[in-house]
């Protein structure tokens, strides 16, 4: 005869046991419902200083993942991260940064027009190896956790220029032994690989944004040569965020078209028409697990020279094409403002002192208050993504909701407008 088990009812008070017993001798940071880990490790972002990176990432640079940008020579890559270095800083008083350089090219130039504090910006340069430079990094971080666990230490952000530049000690070895004529191979990527394994799995990126800058080379087994950053699969693996940056000695910004901008505090403009004060540059995400952000999502800005970015025209474009400003052949209407040209309709509008209620309304437009919303002038692989930007509307509209759902929907509402409260008026440089 075959006994029956007795069933044992699965309640939560069994349950708790068991939490209790695994805590005690695991931690309580071992095991926690989502709920928990969402106090302990609220979604944060350091905005980029630049209105239309914001606005294509959903917030700006998250913090406690890694970041990869990388791009083609004289993109700005060194540009962005020192932006957000000098953000996060500014954010936090009490915050340290670590600027990993590897290519022996100190910012000189980025760090005194961000205003950084030098203080607080500490440089690690490259040892003898990579991984000497790497271990460098690691005790310094494993003995500060502590100090940022209990609050005592905080980290701005840590950024590596760049991954390409790190050099493997089987290199060296293999240069004293072989010369230059034997080439290593995957030496690099197995370096980066355990890198990431020691620092990521060990949690030791989540206090702040990790920005990786990294090079471009072209891949020589297929045809026609696809630029691909180094660092092997590891890398990008392990990047939540990927921005693509490219430019060209095409896309210049020359006097002529910013001519009008001259009553701008901080920008100068030569008298010449034609010599260059700038340059345009084309973003591309082409990974994005941290926000609202659509992979494949492009954007343009400018760069100008001794300034930064120009969010002036990037919130001027996106305003025109929100139909928030209304463009009739070359002339901009906004309210009871009406001008011929861009160009003097920003003009004016900086003399009138109006321009923050101009980029207020944009922004509001952008991060209203159930949660953000992608840029109206953004394309994904050439498409119009403005159905996707209405599925997100309803999701977070809890009027669109059925009766079982509008509850979820509230609170998701709710969420979303704590959480991007702060990004409608972003710090920024």
């Amino acid at each position: 005869m075959v006994r029956k088990e007795q069933s044992v009812p699965h309640t939560k008070g069994h349950l708790d046991l068991v939490l209790q017993d695994v805590r005690k001798k695991y931690g309580d940071q071992a095991l926690m419902t989502g709920e928990e880990f969402l106090k302990k490790n609220p979604r944060r972002y350091i905005s980029t200083g630049c209105f239309a990176i914001d606005a294509a990432l959903g917030g700006g640079i998250p913090v406690g993942v890694i970041s990869e940008i990388f791009g083609s020579p004289g993109s700005g890559k060194t540009t962005l991260a020192c932006h957000v270095v000098a953000n996060s800083l500014k954010r936090d008083q009490d915050a340290v940064a670590f600027y990993l350089l590897t290519e022996g090219d100190y910012p000189y130039e980025a760090v005194s027009l961000f205003g950084i504090p030098q203080d607080r910006f500490y440089v690690i340069l490259q040892r003898e190896h990579g991984e000497r430079t790497l271990g460098v990094l690691f005790d310094t971080l494993n003995k500060m956790r502590p100090h940022l666990e209990c609050g005592d230490l905080k980290l701005g952000a840590l950024v590596f220029d760049s991954v390409a530049g790190l050099l493997p000690s089987q290199d060296i070895e293999g240069i004293e032994k072989d010369g230059f004529d034997k080439q290593s191979i995957g030496t690099h990527a197995r370096l980066m690989s355990t890198m990431l394994r020691r620092f990521g799995g060990s949690g030791l990126f989540r206090y702040s944004p990790v920005i990786f800058l990294n090079q471009t080379r072209n891949v020589v087994s297929t045809v026609p040569l696809p630029p691909d950053s180094t660092g092997g699969n590891a890398v990008k693996f392990w990047s939540k965020l990927r921005m693509k940056l490219q430019t060209s000695s095409s896309r210049k910004v020359l006097a002529r078209d910013i001519r009008a901008m001259a009553a701008i505090p901080g920008i100068h403009v030569p008298a010449e028409d034609k010599v260059q004060v700038g340059h345009e540059v084309d973003l591309e995400i082409s990974k994005n697990n941290t926000g609202f952000g659509f992979p494949g999502a492009r954007t343009t800005y400018r760069v100008i020279y001794g300034y930064g970015y120009d969010n002036y025209t990037s919130v001027l474009n996106e305003a025109i094409a929100s139909g928030l400003v209304r463009l009739s052949g070359n002339t901009c209407s906004w309210r009871d403002v009406r001008v011929v040209g861009r160009n003097n309709f920003l003009a004016q509008l900086v003399s009138m002192d109006r321009w923050n209620e101009l980029e207020q309304e944009v922004r509001q437009l952008i991060f209203h208050k159930q949660g953000p919303v992608q840029l109206v002038s953004l394309k994904r692989d050439g498409e119009d993504i403005s159905s996707a930007q209405e599925g997100l509307e309803e999701l977070t509209d809890p009027a669109a909701a059925t009766d079982d759902e509008g509850d979820i929907s509230a609170a998701l509402g709710d969420i979303l407008a704590e959480e991007f409260q702060s990004i409608i008026t972003p710090d920024g440089i």
